[in-house]
């Protein structure tokens, strides 16, 4: 079952170190009003960006879409409704993990 990233309360930028298949990557999510949408940056344990600018958003195969030794092996992905509204975060919009194991048992 995918993990969902906890992202409550929902500021307008939110930063946070996350355990994604045995190894901590920084995740920050930030809402820019103009774009009426939520973005994500994610950074590998050593620091090294794996995505910039990544929009939240239902439908996307991945936000980490360049796969590298970094990259962790799982899927990181936004679920749920993509409503332009900064408070849809962590209500009605999630990001989630799906881990290698639970890739594989998928077929």
């Amino acid at each position: 079952m995918p993990r969902i990233l906890d992202t409550t309360p929902t500021p307008i930028e939110y930063e946070q170190t996350q355990r994604l298949d045995g190894q901590r990557y920084r995740v920050a999510l930030r809402w820019l009003p103009r774009l009426a949408g939520w973005y994500a940056d994610v950074d590998a344990p050593d620091g090294a960006p794996l995505a910039r600018g990544r929009r939240v958003a239902p439908g996307q195969v991945s936000l980490l879409a360049d796969r590298s030794l970094r990259t962790p092996p799982g899927v990181m992905l936004a679920i749920g409704d993509d409503i332009p509204v900064q408070s849809a975060l962590g209500d009605r919009l999630f990001v989630a993990y799906v881990t290698e194991a639970e890739l594989e048992a998928l077929g």
